[in-house]
């Protein structure tokens, strides 16, 4: 889930259906989406996420669920809260993510992103990721690189 992104779910675990009857029953209907990774001691969540709104859903014969999340803005977690819930929930601060609820940005890189998109393969696009970052520093000529 990135910000003004719309990102498609399927929802059918038991645990991700309870959390959607709470969140519709909120003004907001926003959700946080927070990747896990596996750590000493568990799984943990990553320190930034990013909600999104449901803004468009289907409920299947036998009680799923298909959504659309549109990207709202990132946040960082600040703690877990410990409930009687089956889904996790955070205390979350939105400090330092303004600009994902401001004006649109536009990017008119249109050969950069071309060049991803014509990319074979992952290792590829990284690649072609790095380069570009590379090319930017150095303010796309020379050696000069920029501060």
């Amino acid at each position: 889930m990135l910000p003004r992104a719309r990102l498609p779910l399927h929802i059918f675990e038991p645990r991700y259906l309870a959390m959607l009857d709470d969140t519709f029953k909120t003004a907001h209907r926003m959700i946080g989406m927070i990747q896990p990774y596996e750590a000493p001691g568990g799984e943990r969540l990553h320190s930034i996420g990013c909600a999104g709104r449901i803004t468009a859903f289907s409920e299947t014969d036998d009680g799923r669920y298909m959504i659309t999340l549109a990207g709202i803005a990132r946040f960082r977690v600040v703690s877990e809260v410990n409930g009687f819930t089956p889904y996790r929930r955070c205390d979350v601060d939105w400090t330092g993510f303004e600009r994902d609820t401001g004006p649109s940005e536009s990017d008119t890189t249109i050969e950069d992103k071309q060049a991803l998109l014509e990319a074979p393969a992952l290792a590829t696009r990284r690649e072609t990721v790095v380069t570009l970052i590379e090319f930017a520093l150095r303010g796309g000529q020379g050696d000069e690189v920029m501060q």
